[in-house]
């Protein structure tokens, strides 16, 4: 007797955001400069959410931070140079999400960037929670003195995305 595969849904999703009008530009820009979403190539949507224009991508491959396209997390010498280039005075971006690296435990990752008198400012966070509710802090650091006190953009309440 044969079973029917039950279909699941990815375990990772990488969320970049607030996208200028152009976000479908701004998304071949990202890849020409040898960024990409996942390690693999993966589906992406432009959506709009919160108010935002988000670049969407939703697959096991997914992080919440971005690659080479030698399959390795981009060096932060790529993100910077092409996020100095991408934003404008107190433009403002942020790259995040989730993915599930064992059974039992999730990564959540987020990483906001602020470009301010020419410099680009970062706050960085990946904790990893397991299954009994201890977590890690995988990494955690900041360019923002009390990063609470400049603006960054909010959260997106990611929660109805489907992993």
């Amino acid at each position: 007797m044969s079973r029917l595969a039950k279909k699941t849904s990815p375990t990772g999703v990488t969320l970049v955001y607030p996208l200028p009008e152009d976000a479908d530009a701004f998304y071949q820009r990202l890849i020409l400069s040898g960024l990409r979403l996942a390690p693999v190539p993966v589906q992406a949507s432009v959506t709009q959410t919160q108010g935002y224009n988000v670049l969407l991508a939703r697959h096991d491959a997914c992080t919440g931070y971005l690659f080479a396209t030698d399959g390795i997390e981009a060096p932060e010498s790529d993100l910077y140079r092409f996020l100095s280039e991408e934003l404008s005075e107190r433009g403002r971006l942020t790259i995040s999400g989730r993915y599930v690296p064992t059974p039992g435990s999730i990564v959540v990752a987020e990483a906001h960037f602020l470009m301010i008198g020419g410099r680009l400012l970062t706050s960085e966070r990946r904790v990893m929670t397991g299954s009994d509710g201890d977590y890690v802090i995988l990494r955690s650091r900041s360019d923002l003195k009390d990063d609470n006190v400049i603006s960054l953009p909010p959260r997106l309440d990611y929660s109805g995305v489907d992993l």
